[in-house]
């Protein structure tokens, strides 16, 4: 549309039938109009003749009664600068206009398997407008419709030389200005990404993997790259992987010369690669795909190469791929030097112990990571630290909390030893077991907690030692009652895990398995576990580092259920594989040293259900005897509440009475909520019988005289006047009393503890 018909349209919709409209004459129509009008454009002109932009600003600039609405896909000179100032502009990108699941879900309908093809949708087309219009028209070819449309509303209009940038551009996950002058060479006066590219902002959005670069929408490059044939990209990649190699960036360096089939550059590109940089975002999963890219006779060809990729499959959970990484390192025996026989020795002791911890195999795991420990270079600090792990894991599995303490501290003075904030962050996470353990729940959490402000502030991603305390801050607030929070944590560690290929991240499902099972949803917390399942399944993750785990937590919720004989199954399968308390024959990776202390204790609610008190009796207070002599205070509370369930099963109400007030004493001393709550939720007669939930011992006295201030209105400083400590007390009071009462802010703490009845 020229700008004269544009006139006349406006014109015509105001005052019908009135002639031919000028510029001059519609200014003064619109002038004089009485009442607010108004006006909205939709779909304003992307190609316009010259001076259409400026004479249209006139209008806009038309002080009266007529307010414009305008949307356009273009940036149109219409004085823009003051439109901004005015407040009058908003601008949208990518993000901002793509469709969220609860969008094409309302779209959709709101059956179940509406909620699934809504899923698939957003999955296909990443909220892009257009790609989801069309997926929702039954019997369209999408591909080829979208690639139509592409040309229509945007190839088309580009000249060649920017259109053939755009296509090029597709078949790069991230790009700048640099990258496009090294791969178009230097234009006089202008940037490449200027023009009718940088018009057209909706397809482009950030790029996630590479700070500070941008790419072409996903879904729309995958319809643009392959419009550029493999030959006439390939000197492109060649410059590409030039220039990531100037800037350091290997990774994507990497990525290039795999493409253009340039193996030996990519297998030296990855031999500078260490097992720390694993632990950066993405890296295990990429590092994984690489190798399968390279033909063969490159995977294993340099020790280096093989103890990267099996540290990889370490990271990622596959102890079958470890193995067989680690068989190609007898192509390098003997080495040059004695010193290099030792040092290659012991990465493969500590790389097949760790194998062997997730195959169960407790007697090779702990040997091999005891004789790695003596000669593994200090430069290989995650594989020794790994080996820490494996040996503090068993021997918190077999109670002995003495052996793990000596091993922890090792592992922190080697961690100061070799200057590495990551390195401490990882002895600390081990810390933290050993403190749950013995029942310092809120100390094991602040250990958790500072690590991850240390981890968050670092300039340095690495989700690997991320995903790690975001599981642990989640357990032990699940175990302190703050329910909100860990199911937070528990989500946030899945998607993070999701992104790296760590294999560690299913526990964020079974931890939200678990929440939905205290909220009374079993079918979530199955559906929960069966996700988790597909998860490590499509992720090659071995089923001995998972099936106990699942089996158990599925027990839980088949004895919610009622199908206790089921339940019964699965967990005298879970101790036929991992053996008695006191001696165990494997240790579960990734578990807490409760773990199989918990399955007694759900054998012991089956033997309950069946109606077999006396057996449930016996295993609990066999199961308590034996987590006091092992330090375990945490399971002999939940001894103690199931006993006390027992003898109310029996009506014997003195003695359940008895035992309840015992446990819930101990509960309160070392802040462990959990079993509280869960009794809540299955035997809520018990808890009314003894007085309803207990709330006594809470909060510490101190914590009740801050909260009591903070009713009255006063500061934090004002806080720490009155009561003479310091302004960091007060908020760590303030930081506790929240937790305990699983709120985020001052006045809903107040209002919680008034409900509670403690101020």
């Amino acid at each position: 549309m020229t700008f004269e018909e544009l006139l006349q349209r406006l014109g015509d919709a105001l005052w019908p039938g009135c002639g031919h409209w000028s510029l001059h004459r519609l200014e003064s129509a619109l002038m004089q109009i009485s009442q607010e009008l108004w006006l909205m454009l939709d779909d304003f002109p992307r190609g316009v003749e010259s001076g259409f932009d400026t004479a249209f600003g006139r209008l806009l600039a038309l002080q009266g009664n007529v307010v414009w609405w305008i949307t356009s896909r273009r940036r149109p000179a219409c004085n823009l600068p003051r439109l901004m100032l005015q407040g009058d502009l908003l601008e949208l990108g990518v993000d901002e206009l793509a469709f969220s699941a609860a969008d094409i879900k309302a779209l959709l309908g709101s059956d179940d398997s509406c909620s699934t093809r809504a899923d698939e949708i957003l999955a296909q087309s990443q909220g892009w407008c257009a790609a989801v219009a069309f997926s929702m028209r039954p019997g369209v070819d999408v591909r080829s419709t979208l690639l139509e449309y592409l040309h229509h509303e945007l190839l088309n209009e580009l000249d060649g030389e920017d259109r053939d940038k755009l296509i090029c551009l597709s078949n790069f996950s991230a790009f700048d200005e640099e990258l496009c002058e090294h791969l178009f060479g230097m234009t006089p006066g202008g940037s490449h990404l200027s023009g009718a590219l940088v018009d057209r902002t909706a397809i482009f959005t950030a790029a996630d993997a590479s700070p500070g670069r941008i790419q072409v929408l996903q879904p729309i490059a995958a319809l643009l790259a392959p419009l550029l044939g493999p030959e006439m990209l390939r000197p492109y990649r060649r410059l590409a992987c030039q220039y990531y190699l100037q800037q350091g960036e290997r990774h994507l360096a990497i990525e290039q010369a795999l493409l253009v089939e340039q193996y030996d550059v990519a297998a030296s590109l990855l031999e500078q690669i260490d097992e720390a940089e694993l632990l950066q975002e993405q890296r295990v999963g990429k590092v994984i795909s690489y190798r399968a890219q390279l033909p063969k006779e490159l995977w294993e060809c340099t020790p280096k190469l093989a103890r990267l990729y099996a540290y990889a499959y370490a990271m990622a959970a596959r102890p079958h791929d470890i193995l067989r990484c680690l068989a190609a390192f007898d192509k390098f025996l003997p080495p040059a030097s004695a010193e290099d026989q030792i040092k290659l020795t012991a990465c493969w002791q500590g790389l097949r112990g760790v194998a062997a911890h997730f195959l169960n195999d407790q007697q090779t795991a702990f040997a091999s990571c005891a004789e790695a420990l003596e000669h593994i270079a200090h430069e290989c600090w995650p594989l020794r630290l790994s080996c820490w792990a494996v040996l503090i894991q068993h021997r918190l599995f077999r109670g002995e909390l003495g052996a793990a303490e000596s091993l922890v501290q090792q592992a922190l003075r080697f961690a100061h030893e070799v200057r590495s904030e990551a390195a401490e962050c990882f002895a600390r996470l081990y810390q933290s077991f050993l403190m749950e353990a013995r029942g310092e729940l809120r100390q094991a959490q602040q250990v958790v907690d500072r690590q991850l402000r240390l981890m968050t502030s670092h300039p340095t991603s690495r989700p690997a030692l991320q995903v790690r305390l975001i599981v642990r801050h989640a357990q032990l607030s699940l175990r302190l009652g703050s329910l909100q929070a860990a199911n937070l944590r528990f989500a946030e560690a899945h998607r993070l895990a999701t992104l790296n290929a760590d294999a560690v991240g299913y526990q964020g499902l079974v931890g939200l398995s678990t929440l939905a099972l205290l909220s009374g949803d079993i079918s979530s917390a199955l559906e929960h576990l069966e996700h988790a399942e597909h998860w490590l399944r499509d992720n090659d993750v071995a089923e001995s580092v998972y099936r106990s785990v699942i089996n158990q937590r599925r027990a839980e919720a088949l004895i919610e259920r009622g199908d206790w004989p089921t339940a019964r199954s699965l967990l005298t399968g879970i101790l036929q594989r991992h053996g008695d308390l006191a001696s165990p024959a494997s240790v579960q990776a990734y578990e807490r040293p409760d773990f199989l202390y918990e399955t007694h204790l759900l054998l012991a609610r089956t033997e309950l259900q069946a109606g077999r008190c006396a057996d449930a009796d016996e295993r609990l207070r066999n199961l308590a005897d034996q987590a006091l002599n092992a330090g375990l205070r945490l399971v002999a509370c939940d001894a103690l509440l199931l006993r006390a369930e027992v003898a109310f099963e029996r009506e014997d109400k003195a003695h359940a009475q008895m035992l309840y007030s015992q446990a819930v004493q101990e509960c309160e001393r070392l802040e462990y909520r959990l079993p509280l709550e869960r009794l809540s939720c299955r035997n809520p007669r018990l808890v009314r019988s003894n007085g309803g939930p207990s709330t006594c011992g809470l909060l510490s006295q101190r914590e009740i005289e801050v909260l009591r201030l903070v009713e009255e209105g006063y500061s934090n400083q004002e806080i720490a006047d009155h009561l003479r400590i310091s302004l960091f007390t007060v908020k760590s009071h303030l930081q506790r009393l929240s937790g305990k009462l699983d709120v985020k802010r001052r006045t809903q703490a107040v209002s919680k503890a008034k409900s509670l009845g403690l101020i």
